[in-house]
């Protein structure tokens, strides 16, 4: 008999709902980065929404396989049985709703999802998927681990209950050298106060607000 070595680290498979610019999406990308980087197996799995965004696909390291669900090879179930997948996550709601199709064929996987305001958005616009609730109440019971960055996440478990185990965990990024950058190249005045946004600067991230 021929024993099989215990792996140093779960591999895990990040379901994305897409490749576009966002929050939940870069999450999802730079975990994978960082899960390879240590030693460990990740895959990526993208749902495909919306159309990839080359510049955000050029941020996924080499290391890491990427499938997608509309092509051959790109079913929920091939990646797991494939790379012996032990833990899914997701950041995004239509992540999570294509993953609650599939999981309950995979019992003893562990499901760990990240809020990132797809949740009280929906709430506020029931309309964007009737099938929320319906969803929600089955996840859950499913979902081993619930990760909110904001309290205002949680708003969703006031309507459908708590879920078993949750934690919250601020976002993250890589470090990386910044390049200085002179006032007077972009014609500001040096007694000017300044102000700056890292996000993309859409109203709803409240820029005007803070301003």
């Amino acid at each position: 008999t021929i024993s099989t070595p215990r792996k140093g680290l779960p591999s895990v498979l990040f379901v994305l709902p897409d490749l576009s610019p966002g929050g939940g999406q870069l999450l999802g990308i730079r975990m994978a980065n960082e899960w390879v980087r240590r030693g460990g197996r990740a895959v990526l799995l993208n749902t495909r929404n919306v159309p990839d965004h080359d510049q955000v696909v050029s941020l996924i390291d080499q290391r890491v396989p990427l499938f997608h669900v509309d092509e051959l090879g790109g079913s929920f179930e091939e990646c797991v049985r494939r790379f012996d997948i032990d833990v899914v996550q997701t950041s995004i709601w239509w992540a999570e709703r294509y993953v609650e199709q599939w999981i309950n064929e995979f019992p003893d996987l562990v499901w760990v999802t990240a809020m990132h305001g797809c949740h009280e958005t929906i709430l506020g616009a029931p309309d964007t998927d009737e099938m929320f609730p319906e969803k929600v109440e089955k996840m859950l019971g499913r979902v081993d681990h619930w990760v909110h960055t904001a309290d205002k996440n949680t708003a969703v478990f006031s309507r459908f209950g708590h879920p078993k185990s949750q934690s919250r965990i601020v976002n993250g990024v890589m470090s990386t050298k910044g390049n200085q950058i002179d006032r007077q190249q972009l014609g500001i005045r040096e007694e000017a106060f300044l102000l700056c946004l890292a996000s993309r600067a859409i109203p709803e991230k409240g820029w005007f607000a803070a301003v």
